[in-house]
Formats: structure tokens, sequence, C-alpha cells
């Protein structure tokens, strides 16, 4: 709710108003600039978390058979759970906690600055060059929300080919369009170290490119 597909839809919806504006030309429309107010658009998005939140609190609130419990919670036993002093009794326990994205073990990573998916949803400045580790579904998704907001984006992906869940011909397309849109995508490289360059976070390849 908080860190998936809500706040990144809501992304994507203002990723693809600034996208169509650059392009109303085709259509016979004329723009003279767009300009893309990065915090306007990242406060809008914690605008429609928080109505998110509001909304689905309501709804709990109106079931009787939910009671809602905010606090840190632990397991005393196999059928108590304690919730800031509250102790509350139960048969069976779910336990839907969300998850946090893994951070890899890459040289030189702990020495320079770097974002997660869930970084990327609270920024409030825009990078101007953004380096994608990686080319799963999150990462191409970030990849196009940031190039359409205005970053240089770059995808770095170890395999041959990006979006390697899909159908080989469907990652051609995804690659494709990427590129057409201006983010630039490299396979089959091999990523050597992290390192700064003055104050930059620098990313070194294997073949010598940075």
């Amino acid at each position: 709710m908080t860190r998936g597909c809500i706040p990144t839809k809501a992304l994507v919806r203002a990723a693809e108003i600034a996208e169509d504006t650059r392009r109303a030309a085709e259509f016979g429309i004329r723009v003279r600039k767009v300009s893309v107010d990065f915090r306007a658009v990242m406060e809008r998005v914690q605008r429609v978390i928080d109505e998110g939140v509001s909304f689905y609190e309501y709804q709990v609130a109106r079931d009787d058979g939910i009671t809602l419990y905010r606090g840190h919670a632990r397991f005393v036993d196999e059928h108590r759970i304690e919730c800031d002093g509250v102790t509350v009794t139960f048969d069976h326990a779910l336990i839907a906690s969300g998850a946090r994205p893994r951070i890899p073990d890459l040289p030189g990573l702990d020495r320079v600055p770097f974002a997660t998916s869930d970084d990327l949803l609270l920024a409030r400045e825009l990078p101007r060059h953004l380096v994608c580790v990686g080319a799963g579904a999150v990462a191409l998704e970030f990849a196009q929300i940031y190039r359409r907001l205005g970053a240089e984006v770059t995808v770095l992906q170890r395999g041959p080919q990006i979006a390697t869940l899909e159908d080989r011909e469907l990652s051609k397309l995804l690659h494709r369009y990427l590129e057409e849109e201006g983010v630039r995508v490299l396979t089959g490289i091999q990523l050597e170290r992290f390192e700064l360059e003055g104050r930059s976070p620098c990313v070194g390849l294997a073949d010598g490119r940075r």
C-alpha cells in the first residue's frame, strides 16, 4: 500500500502525462516546453498513499469482525501475540508484514550512496543520472518512470536480455521501446566495482567502461 503498487502506479501516471505532453505535436497540439516539478510529483504520490491508507482503514473499521491494532507486535506463545502491551489470542496467525529490498553484495557498494526501490518512492530531488543494476520488472519500471520525468537513465544487465522471466520476443520489444525513450540499456556486462570520483558515485565495468 505504501511502498508497492499504489505509489508506483501514481508515479507511472505522472510519467505517462509528461511523455504524452512531449509527444503532443504528433497529434497537432503545440506545447512549448515540458517542465516537471519533481517535488510536486512526489507530494502528489504521498497524497495518494495517505488517501489510500485512510480508505482501507475506514473499510476495516466498518467491519464488526475486524479489530485493528497499531504498534510493534511479538509472539508470546503459539496462541498469543502482544502488541504494545495488549495481548491478543488466536487459533491461527497469518504473517503478512511485507518485504524489504535485498541489498546485493557488490564490490564497493557500501562506499557509495545508493537507492533501493523504496528510496526512489521517497525521493524529493530528481537525480541527474540513475543507474539501475539489474533488469527485472521493478528496475525497468523505475527506469522508464525516471527517464520520462527527466533523468538520464542507464540499465545494467549481466545476462543477454532484459526481463528474463518474460518471453524473448517481449524482452526484445521492451528493450527497443526503452531505448527509443532514451534509456541506455547495456546487456551482457560484468560489473566490477562501485567507487567515488570526487563526490560522484561511479560504476566500473570489467571491459573498462565507466
